[in-house]
């Protein structure tokens, strides 16, 4: 009997442990991964996963081989009980911010990762919340507007016209609103250098 309500005591606190590292984690990666450094548009389900199953696996691993568990839990308990509220609390508001910056239009990569175009060269802009297709807004590079081929949620093809001149600037969208994107640094080559090189 005695064994069993041990089992259960390491099953509860290994669980609330596991959930509160797992949160602890996968906020900050989340946000960095996505927002920050604009890597991936999202962290997918199967990654939040894998990252909670280890942090179970770490948890309860540390809980089941630590010789002192069953003499601190009765005092760690409470301070284990207001950690995982604690952290609830803080992912529910950290939900909230990070539904709002979904709003947000943001670029993610532009021409799978190429940084420069030349003149009639097609430029695709994967991104977020670039609006409608049939309200498009504008491209730019600096302050010089490129044309808009294609326009949707989340990509968008554009054309660089002959420039005024060749420079390196920020690649950037302006909604129909006129809510203005993030800025990729990009350059406007001459296509000279193409052939010399």
């Amino acid at each position: 009997m005695n064994k069993n309500i041990n089992w259960f005591k390491l099953s509860i606190i290994s669980t609330l442990q596991s959930i509160s590292l797992f949160l602890i984690v996968i906020i900050p990666l989340e946000y960095l991964l996505t927002e920050k450094y604009c890597l991936f548009k999202v962290v997918s389900s199967q990654t939040k996963t894998i990252v909670f199953l280890f942090s179970f696996l770490i948890v309860f691993s540390l809980n089941y081989f630590s010789k002192n568990f069953y003499k601190l839990e009765n005092k760690l308990l409470p301070l284990i009980v207001i950690l995982f509220f604690g952290v609830l609390v803080g992912n529910k508001k950290y939900c909230q911010y990070y539904n709002s910056l979904q709003q947000q239009i943001k670029i993610f990569k532009v021409n799978d990762g190429q940084n420069w175009s030349i003149q009639g060269m097609k430029i695709k802009i994967e991104g977020r919340a670039f609006g409608e297709a049939w309200r498009p807004g504008k491209v730019f590079i600096g302050n010089m507007e490129l044309f808009v081929r294609s326009w949707s949620a989340d990509l968008v093809i554009a054309e660089q016209p002959v420039p005024d001149a060749f420079l390196k600037g920020g690649l950037y969208l302006i909604r129909y609103d006129g809510e203005k994107s993030n800025k990729i640094p990009f350059r406007i080559r001459d296509p000279i250098e193409l052939v010399e090189n």
